[in-house]
């Protein structure tokens, strides 16, 4: 017998202790057997099942296979106590790489989303036949470290116990093991939920989880983020009607084309050599579009260019130097103390015109990041309007599998700026390298609608093929799916907006729009509609 639990479902709440309010953290003990369904209190993705077959007791246990996530949340913020499951390995063996691949893992996550992670990790230098584990809050997926604890094919005791500050102790079949001192510091502020996940897509490791208890002492340490407001949001941004569709770097020859697709925005002059900032803004404002240049070098702001262009109407804001947080070799392109330094420079020049930054894919992608998780504060207070690209389908091997990255991403950077950031998302448009494929026109459209209902408030598109490079290499079918959800979001725009300042407000404005429209043409609309924040819905497997 199975229960499949990969469809979106609101199920019902069948574990008590999770009426009992997260925020009041008190000393508790929590039991979970999986003998009951999962309440919708679990946030679940992918391949994650319910199953019969060898449970460690009673009848049922938990399985995930490939990319499948299970977390449970134990709490709003930090908490010390320990956490408790039994795990059961299916022994298949992967060969080892000299890059880094990361198989199934499990562990605990903390406020800052850092993870303390035990799992099969594949590189030349650990042993297969024993665990591994990541901590992320060091350098994330690219660290990986050897633990002498052997994989048995059987059912084993796994204790983590975090119990103050640099007291963090693992035991496997409650035997202590050694962890480094030096990375226990890491994650020593306790932690928020227990995290469960399948293999990764290099590998096809089914593990088993059973017998889950958790037990809370009590509060951790939560670190203070000082949050501010964007300082400068355009008045074209604050214009209900208008939601931004971007395109990155692209001369000014394809303005017909993009505009056609519903494009408003143009990020980046230096498309063709030659073309000046105000060259590139004077063209963009002929077709009644915007840009988004830089203020001078990468990393200083020429009061001369931005007191050439601050007034030019097609301005829309400055840029920082793209994906900071990315540098092959751990160090960062550039440091949040260096963005917030620009930032500041920027805004002493020009009062009128926001300031834009672009991160990495290892927002989305914990195994891609490259700097410390809490690094993202800091580049969260150096600009006020903030974005990310992750390609998933054409930077994957079974990017289908992986399209929940684009929803991790925004919730992320929802959580590192408080939520006081506007944020954009990059999503593809070609295949990139070529080393997989393009995204169907369903695989884009249901990347939009999840950036969308998680928060984004504007969307770009990365149109760039790089071998042989060009600057754009969109195929016909996606041109249309891009077309019509520019026209989608066009249409929407004001709906959307008001829904992150009202949802009642938008609610009925929403209920107004559709009652005048056709249904069929507007199904997939009212679906993101009445999914975005604030709204729930049953889809069950007969339809909504």
């Amino acid at each position: 017998m199975r229960r499949k639990l990969q469809r979106l479902t609101i199920l019902t709440l069948s574990l008590l202790w999770l009426l009992i309010p997260l925020a009041a953290v008190q000393a508790a003990t929590y039991y979970l057997d999986f003998e009951n369904p999962l309440s919708n209190e679990w946030e679940i993705v992918g391949d994650v099942e319910i199953v019969s077959e060898n449970s460690h007791s009673g009848q049922y246990c938990l399985k995930l296979g490939t990319m499948g996530r299970a977390i449970i949340p134990v709490s709003d913020n930090n908490v010390y106590g320990k956490v408790t499951f039994w795990v059961k390995d299916s022994m298949i063996q992967v060969p080892s790489t000299t890059s880094p691949k990361v198989g199934p893992v499990f562990g605990l996550q903390n406020k800052d989303g850092d993870m303390l992670l035990f799992g099969i990790l594949r590189r030349s230098f650990l042993d297969l036949s024993k665990y591994g584990y990541v901590l992320t809050a060091e350098n994330n997926f690219y660290s990986l470290w050897y633990a002498d604890i052997p994989r048995t094919g059987e059912w084993q005791k796994w204790t983590i116990e975090v119990s103050g500050p640099g007291i963090v102790n693992v035991y496997v079949n409650d035997t202590l093991k050694s962890i480094s001192d030096s990375k226990k510091q890491y994650f020593s502020k306790g932690f928020t939920g227990v995290y469960f996940r399948g293999d990764g897509l290099t590998g096809p490791e089914e593990f088993k989880f059973d017998d889950v208890t958790i037990e809370i002492a009590g509060p951790g340490q939560i670190d203070q983020h000082d949050f501010p407001e964007p300082r400068i949001i355009s008045s074209v941004l604050q214009d209900p009607n208008f939601f931004p569709i971007a395109v990155w770097l692209q001369p000014l020859d394809y303005m017909d084309y993009y505009k056609a697709m519903g494009v408003n925005i143009f990020i980046g002059e230096g498309a063709r050599a030659g073309v000046t900032r105000k060259e590139f803004l004077d063209g963009l404002h002929s077709k009644g579009l915007y840009g988004i240049v830089r203020p001078g070098s990468d990393n200083e702001a020429d009061p001369q260019i931005i007191s050439e262009l601050k007034n030019n109407p097609a301005l829309l804001g400055w840029m920082h130097v793209d994906e900071p947080d990315n540098a092959p070799g751990g160090t960062e392109k550039r440091y949040p103390e260096e963005v917030k330094q620009l930032y500041d420079q920027i805004g002493a020049l020009d009062s009128e015109h926001s300031v834009y930054l672009n991160l990495g894919s290892g927002v989305g992608d914990p195994e891609k990041r490259q700097t410390k998780t809490t690094n993202y504060y800091g580049y969260c207070e150096g600009t006020d309007i903030i974005s990310f690209d992750i390609y998933p389908v054409a930077s994957y091997p079974s990017g289908e599998k992986v399209l929940c990255f684009v929803a991790d991403g925004i919730d992320n950077l929802k959580k590192w700026s408080d939520n006081k950031k506007p944020i954009w998302i990059w999503l593809e448009a070609s295949d990139i390298s070529g080393n997989y494929r393009y995204a169907t026109p369903e695989e884009l459209r249901a990347e939009v609608w999840m950036a969308i209902i998680h928060g984004a408030d504007g969307i770009g598109w990365f149109p760039h093929v790089f071998d042989p490079y060009a600057w754009k290499d969109i195929p016909p079918e996606l041109e249309v799916e891009i077309t019509h959800i520019g026209q989608t979001l066009k249409t929407l725009a004001p709906a959307i907006i008001q829904i992150r300042i009202d949802p009642l407000t938008a609610a009925y404005r929403g209920y107004a729009f559709f009652t005048t429209k056709s249904f069929e043409d507007y199904a997939d609309l009212l679906l993101g509609i009445v999914l975005l924040p604030g709204f729930s819905l049953d889809i069950t497997d007969n339809g909504v």
